[in-house]
């Protein structure tokens, strides 16, 4: 697995910019997402010192009286203060600033094309840009999606893939889809826990995918509803389905729930029904569908 975002590439970086002679290198980090990271970073004869919100004028005085000869990397978890409020503005003029926007740099690690850039930012939040993360847990997770997230794009690759990809490739991480497809998508969020717990679209709206997920039903399945949920989706789906294997005769009662695109739902549970992994899930919706649709019932109706 690719490593995203290690100390040592950062540190490479930093090392990089000392190694033009300078002597004080800047980094304000705006949502002090790299603040675990930077107190890793080891950079022979260059001393770490971390900015707070009331320490500015006292690093002034060192910096510029009692320490004059030491590298130092400055490092602020927050935004660069006001020109009139940043007691180091002018030491800021005769240094260097380091720049390092996380999402920048996973677009570099795995050769994002620009015509997908503006697509990638939007994940912003599936990489922890902008969200403070409190405790080592959250830096684990966030981590953690970010390797995988990384993973599967190496396997995509992006030369024949439209923007579509990327909120894909995320939502496929998120309910650990074992593929990067549309069909594995479905599988892998039908089978992430209670569907009617929904505890998997919960993820997708924290990261802002869930308008993605269900365009992506939309378009691939033909489900639209103006308050969409997990319980609808199976119920439309296995309507459907159980309808095209009734040579296209709609049960009275179902004309709401049956989908237009037959084809490709037929196709999504039959292989969704022979495989594998997927199996049991669809052992489970199948029931659970049938408890929605009333199946009892309606077999009772059905001459043999």
């Amino acid at each position: 697995m690719t490593a995203a975002l290690s100390p040592q590439d950062i540190e490479k970086r930093i090392n990089n910019i000392f190694d033009t002679g300078e002597r004080l290198v800047f980094w304000y980090d705006n949502d002090g997402s790299f603040e675990e990271t930077v107190r890793e970073i080891n950079i022979p004869e260059v001393k770490l010192h971390v900015l707070t919100d009331d320490n500015a004028f006292a690093t002034k005085i060192m910096l510029e009286h009692d320490d004059k000869e030491s590298k130092y990397l400055i490092y602020a978890p927050f935004p660069k203060p006001d020109v009139n409020q940043n007691h180091l503005e002018d030491t800021l003029l005769y240094s260097r600033e380091f720049y390092a926007d996380r999402v920048s740099m996973i677009a570099s690690e795995i050769d994002l094309p620009d015509n997908m850039r503006d697509a990638f930012k939007k994940l912003s939040k599936f990489f922890g840009v902008g969200i403070k993360q409190t405790n080592k847990k959250e830096r684990a997770a966030t981590a953690k999606r970010i390797a995988a997230f990384i993973e599967k794009a190496e396997e995509v690759g992006f030369v024949t893939q439209e923007k579509g990809i990327i909120p894909l490739i995320a939502m496929c991480v998120l309910s650990d889809a074992i593929n990067v497809t549309t069909e594995d998508l479905i599988y892998a969020t039908l089978s992430y826990g209670d569907v009617e717990e929904e505890d998997i679209l919960n993820q997708y709206t924290t990261y802002d995918l869930k308008d993605d997920f269900w365009n992506i039903c939309a378009l691939r399945y033909g489900f639209r509803d103006d308050d969409p949920n997990l319980t609808k989706l199976t119920r439309s789906l296995f309507a459907t389905y159980l309808t095209r294997n009734n040579q296209g005769k709609i049960v009275k009662g179902w004309e709401s729930y049956v989908l237009n695109e037959k084809t490709n739902i037929g196709v999504l549970l039959d292989n969704m029904m022979n495989s594998v992994i997927y199996r049991k899930s669809f052992d489970e919706l199948s029931e659970y569908a049938a408890d929605l649709l009333k199946l009892k019932d309606v077999i009772d109706d059905v001459p043999l």
